[in-house]
């Protein structure tokens, strides 16, 4: 009997290095392994309005996301291998919202992906706050002591510190602004009464000098605390928050068997089982036997004998799937990170790959072995040869055993340049003719809007919105 596979990534334009070995080469083991199988692959845009906010930025990467997956060997000519966009598939953002409403928060508080955002921001606003305190904490101790040396005034080294702060979270910059308030905090606040600005003016340009490089560096610290506050409030959006629900009808549509994901990954099938679940005991098989009314509501449902609606689809962990930075193996390869050396391009030239896995970050030990741990960067290297020779971690350390570290990277670069320049012209040429890819996404949303509706009509009557 023929099952189904789902499957999708966020179209961020061009794939990187992680995309490809991530999902694509294990989709197309998958593929191999079940040619007469059913595959839809989506590019979930619908997903990407989180946090990209440019229309025609989101076009432009769909189209450039679709080519590369057909560019990298997947043959969605073949009638039982299809590519879609999602949103274009009006079925999922209904049974994303269905989902929703049945969806208890506390479920959706604890998944991975909104926790490690709101940590990320909150671990960011912290190091901002403690620069800042460690700003103040630095102006206290070169004032107070500062202070103890010219005026002798060791007994008052508290209150001293208590009022010190003013200074700096005052954001004074011109030493005459400082200068003006000189006798209110010397003379009465810190109760220095012999203070004369005129005997010690010098001591006062010292600490003015002093406190105007310190409150400038505070009130930077204090705008970039601030802009951080404003963007997270934006970007942590409910979308972030709700999205499992979203990809939960992305897999239940489908009446999916099966859904390729990495390891850190599996939450979201464990989710979307949880919530296939609730959707049947509340609506498909809720009803208690005994209940003359549940017993008749079923009947008008088309649902006499309880049976389940949403298939509990299962995860195939793909192998590999986690591929890190260049530039730090215990980082995600990722389109957002500011440098272009943590990630190499389905379409960067022979020389790019060659220069960027030459600049890869390893590490000062001597030989090539797989340690996550403590190699991380030694780690991800020997995993990307692996993925792209078609061997095992293992026979990669026992061929590198011996290799220096250019030996090492020079060999991962003769396999990424093989495993890319191919790929790397298909692209090329797709992007001359994208109608050719139109077609191609055309063909695959009208497969799945037939596919899907065969679960949302009886979702539809189920829930009464039919």
């Amino acid at each position: 009997m023929s099952k189904t596979v789902i499957s999708g990534m966020q179209p961020s334009g061009i794939l990187h290095l992680g995309n490809y070995i991530g999902a694509i080469l294990n989709w197309k083991s998958v593929i191999a392994k079940n040619p007469d199988w059913d595959y839809y692959f989506m590019a979930v845009d619908l997903h990407s309005l989180t946090s990209l906010k440019d229309g025609e930025k989101l076009r432009s990467n769909i189209i450039d996301a679709a080519i590369c997956y057909c560019a990298s060997g997947i043959d969605f000519s073949r009638d039982n291998i299809s590519i879609f966009q999602q949103s274009k598939n009006k079925n999922h953002a209904e049974l994303g919202w269905i989902l929703q409403t049945i969806t208890p928060i506390g479920w959706l508080e604890r998944m991975t992906q909104f926790k490690d955002k709101k940590a990320m921001i909150n671990t960011k606003l912290l190091g901002i706050s403690k620069a800042m305190q460690s700003l103040q904490r630095e102006c206290e101790d070169y004032i107070t002591s500062r202070l103890e040396e010219v005026f002798d005034i060791r007994s008052n080294t508290a209150k001293i510190r208590a009022n010190i702060g003013e200074i700096v979270q005052s954001n004074t910059y011109q030493f005459s602004d400082l200068f003006r308030t000189a006798e209110e905090i010397f003379a009465e606040k810190l109760g220095i009464s012999d203070f004369n600005q005129q005997k010690h003016g010098d001591f006062m340009r010292e600490i003015a000098k002093h406190c105007s490089e310190k409150a400038r560096e505070y009130k930077m610290l204090d705008f970039e605390k601030q802009q951080e506050q404003s963007a997270s409030s934006e970007n942590i959006n409910t979308g972030l928050f709700t999205y499992p629900a979203l990809m939960a009808a992305d897999i239940l549509l489908y009446d999916a068997d099966f859904v390729p994901v990495g390891d850190d990954q599996k939450q979201h099938i464990e989710f979307t089982r949880d919530i296939a679940n609730r959707f049947n005991n509340l609506y498909a098989n809720g009803a208690k036997k005994s209940d003359i009314m549940g017993k008749i509501a079923q009947q008008i449902r088309g649902n006499a004998d309880g049976e389940n609606c949403l298939k509990l689809p299962e995860a195939i962990i793909m192998e590999g799937s986690r591929i890190m930075s260049l530039t730090d193996g215990t980082k995600k390869m990722s389109k957002s990170d500011p440098s272009d050396a943590s990630r190499i391009l389905l379409t960067d030239t022979n020389d790019e790959i060659a220069k960027k896995i030459s600049r890869a970050k390893t590490d000062s030990i001597r030989g090539v072995y797989y340690d996550i741990e403590n190699r991380p960067d030694i780690s991800n290297l020997i995993q990307i040869l692996a993925s792209t020779t078609k061997k095992s971690r293992e026979e990669i350390e026992i061929d590198c055993k011996d290799f220096t570290t250019k030996q090492f990277k020079d060999t991962i670069t003769d396999a990424l340049i093989s495993e890319i320049s191919p790929i790397r012209e298909n692209i090329e040429k797709m992007r001359q003719d994208k109608g050719e890819i139109v077609k191609i996404l055309q063909k695959g949303v009208k497969k799945s809007i037939e596919k899907s509706e065969i679960v949302m009509e009886k979702v539809r009557k189920l829930v009464g919105v039919d």
